[in-house]
């Protein structure tokens, strides 16, 4: 395994931000396509990302989500999921939240990515 290869890690980030001056337009367009730049894989270590998205409905607001899952070649079940949230009511306020979780068995991350889901605001 490549020494730029890092497992079994979870990183959590939120973004909120606020609207004063854009229109309404502007504001739902900025944000609005996925910020997840998942590339080819990692020098053979890595398969290439594939992406899924719908809406969920968050407990007070609905929610465009991304996800995306890449394998670890070497290591047959063991994946790297990525889980791109943007609220997508708001034209005042915007939260976006990413999961990612390196080197978890498909079912532990799909457990994981879903009560990170559940518990949006």
């Amino acid at each position: 395994m490549s020494e730029q290869l890092s497992t079994g890690t979870i990183s959590l980030r939120h973004n909120l931000l606020r609207n004063e001056k854009l229109s309404t337009a502007q504001f739902l367009k900025l944000g609005s396509t996925s910020s997840l730049a998942l590339g080819q894989g990692n020098g053979g270590d890595i398969t290439r990302s594939e992406c899924h998205g719908s809406f969920v409905q968050g407990a007070l607001h609905p929610y465009r989500v991304s996800m995306c899952v890449r394998g670890y070649s070497k290591f047959a079940g063991v994946y790297e999921v990525t889980l791109h949230a943007v609220q997508a009511d708001d034209a005042q306020e915007r939260l976006t939240s990413t999961l990612t979780l390196k080197g978890f068995a498909f079912q532990n991350a799909q457990r994981l990515s879903t009560q990170f889901l559940e518990r949006l605001q």
